[in-house]
């Protein structure tokens, strides 16, 4: 079996050789278009020594060197020209929204300041003894609160005056929606 495969072998390379010489013998070849008709047609019989020598420089004409100074200032133009068109459209983007970058600005200047609030508060709470300290003195100051103002009748009338003033100077002078 073995012996069948070298032989086999040897009758595939003998054929591609002779095939191979026999293309390269022929200088003409049939080709077939898509009607069926057949045309008789040269190869190309040009060598690899035909060609130029890829590895020696190629001698390029001079008008289409181009001033490096030249090229680069048409380059640093067209740079400063799409910088500028970009400069231009991210204002524009900005000045037609404003309102909603104002809005957002905001909010976020508001988390950035409830960040802070709650690190000092986190701070003073770690503080050993002031967490009971500010308790009582909240504690204190409910019971000053209720007594001032929740007892009688008059003095929750007069909170009452207080709270009514107090949103007509935040909110101005509007009626109620009710």
């Amino acid at each position: 079996m073995k012996n069948n495969i070298i032989k086999d072998d040897r009758e595939i390379s003998m054929k591609t050789a002779s095939l191979s010489t026999d293309i390269s013998d022929d200088a003409e070849s049939i080709a077939t278009d898509h009607n069926g008709s057949t045309e008789t047609c040269e190869m190309n019989t040009e060598t690899l020594t035909d060609l130029p020598d890829p590895t020696e420089p190629m001698m390029i004409a001079d008008e289409t060197i181009a001033d490096p100074a030249v090229a680069w200032q048409s380059t640093q133009t067209e740079l400063t020209a799409s910088f500028e068109q970009a400069k231009s459209t991210a204002t524009d983007f900005f000045n037609n929204n404003r309102p909603l970058f104002t809005t957002l600005g905001w909010i976020a200047l508001a988390i950035i300041g409830a960040k802070f609030v709650f690190a000092a508060l986190g701070t003073i709470d770690d503080i050993p003894l002031v967490t009971p300290l500010l308790k009582i003195v909240g504690l204190v100051s409910v019971v000053r609160f209720a007594w001032r103002y929740l007892i009688r009748e008059q003095d929750r009338q007069e909170l009452i005056e207080i709270i009514d003033r107090t949103k007509i100077e935040v909110l101005g002078d509007r009626e109620p929606l009710s």
